[in-house]
């Protein structure tokens, strides 16, 4: 975890005009930011591009952040939005799932708990955009329904089922996985 108040000073000597600092600032949260998009936009060089974007955006910007200690908060804002930028311009596919109010639960609520790490990161890489963009925006970057309805335009209940369903994919997908392995 990151100290918020050494973020604080960074962030205020990057104000006044100190480099080092944001490239300490960077070195903070750049493997995070990167892991954000590549959830997003399973693309590595993409991911890279739009990592290189949002900071650069960031560093513009900084003299308009209000509060210092939401840094971490406002970066990974900056880095989603232009994470779903470029997949935008890459693809309609977030369009392409119909919204279905009732899908069934996932059966096995501990079936991720039986894979491997790579496993389960190649797994939902795999899963079409907007089910990935879903799933990773509410598991892993801690994001509400309703929030992640905001970015992508839809409704909470929308983002809910959507999550679900990219679950029961993710599901399936893993136990594909172990079938083989067995």
């Amino acid at each position: 975890m990151k100290d918020n108040q050494h973020i604080v000073q960074l962030v205020e000597q990057v104000r006044a005009g100190d480099q080092q600092a944001f490239r300490r600032l960077y070195d903070l949260h750049a493997k995070q930011m990167l892991n954000s998009c590549m959830r997003i936009l399973a693309d590595q060089s993409m991911a890279k591009d739009a990592l290189q974007d949002a900071f650069v955006k960031a560093y513009l910007n900084i003299a308009n952040l209000k509060d210092a200690r939401t840094f971490s908060s406002w970066l990974k804002r900056i880095v989603i939005n232009r994470s779903l930028e470029l997949l935008r311009a890459r693809t309609k596919s977030l369009e392409a799932l119909p919204d279905q109010d009732v899908i069934e639960e996932v059966e096995d609520e501990q079936w991720y708990e039986r894979v491997s790490h790579q496993q389960l990161e190649a797994a939902i890489l795999d899963l079409p955009d907007r089910a990935r963009i879903i799933l990773s925006m509410y598991s892993f970057e801690g994001l509400t329904h309703q929030e992640i309805g905001s970015y992508l335009g839809l409704s909470s209940s929308t983002s809910k089922s959507q999550y679900r369903y990219g679950l029961r994919l993710l599901n399936k997908k893993l136990c594909k996985i172990r079938e083989h392995e067995i």
